[in-house]
Formats: C-alpha cells, structure tokens, sequence
C-alpha cells in the first residue's frame, strides 16, 4: 500500500487530523499546568512555555502542509527567526495567566 496513492490518502488524511487535534488537546493540557506554575516562579513558566510555543507552531505548519506525504518536500518545521522571536517575547508572554491564554490562542491559530 503506498500512501502517495489517491485512495490512501484519502484513508491517511483523516487519521493524521485527528493526531494533530489530539497533540492540540495535549497541548491545552500543558497550558493547564503552566497556568498553574505560581507567577513567582517567572523563570519555571517561561522554560516551560518554550516547547509549549514550539510545539504549537510547528503543529500549525503540519496542519497546513498539504505535501506531508511528498518525501521529496522539505521538513516542516518553524524558522530559527521564529524560535528567537519566542525566546525574546516569552518573558512579558508569561506574566499574567490570561496573556498566556491569549498568546497560547493566537499561535494555535497563525
């Protein structure tokens, strides 16, 4: 069975959606427990937004790349840009529980 063929695909796409809504799901979770990390602790909730915010923008690549089953496509993955971006802005990102939500909600969907 190769999965490049039409019929496959048509059988892969469905189940790799239904991954990715549960990493999604996943990743609420740690959000969850970053909330609940006490804001005295800054320097604990901004190692541990890091992944959380890596792992939603990459999620968002995945789930918009419609070559994921080309091999001869590059790697999805975010920009090295992106990543100092994040490390810049996680410190005023992880201040408040509510500016963490906001921001959790906008990487999920850029």
């Amino acid at each position: 069975m190769d999965l490049l063929e039409m019929e496959t695909t048509d059988f892969f796409l469905p189940i790799y959606q239904t991954l990715l809504d549960d990493t999604q799901k996943r990743l609420q979770h740690g959000l969850e427990y970053l909330k609940a990390i006490p804001q005295r602790y800054w320097r604990l909730r901004i190692t541990a937004w890091w992944p959380l915010a890596i792992g939603l923008k990459t999620l968002n690549k995945l789930r918009f790349n419609n070559k994921i089953l080309n091999s001869d496509a590059k790697p999805t993955k975010i920009s090295r840009w992106e990543v100092y971006w994040l490390l810049l802005n996680s410190p005023w990102q992880t201040l408040f529980n509510p500016i963490l939500h906001w921001q959790f909600e906008i990487l999920s969907r850029s």
